[in-house]
């Protein structure tokens, strides 16, 4: 969530060049107050309902499979992600 944050700093990875940029870059964000781009409401959000449907579908299969005796390392593995 930093992507929408303006008090923090994305830098590439691995890249230690950026990552001093990145910190050099940060340490002058220190002490100022930044506002949060993610409210309380937002963050409190029901996913979509696609996104529930998607994990109960995911949850049943789960259900299932490991009724069945399929480990759950197996269903990670068949399971799309």
């Amino acid at each position: 969530m930093v992507a929408d944050y303006k008090g923090g700093v994305l830098v590439p990875p691995p890249n230690p060049e950026a990552l001093a940029l990145g910190i050099e870059a940060a340490a002058e964000l220190a002490g100022h107050r930044h506002e949060d781009p993610h409210s309380w409401e937002r963050t409190n959000a029901k996913p979509p309902k696609d996104v529930r449907q998607s994990v109960k579908v995911y949850v049943d299969l789960y259900m299932n499979f490991t009724k069945e005796g399929i480990s759950a390392t197996t269903c990670r593995r068949i399971l799309p992600r």
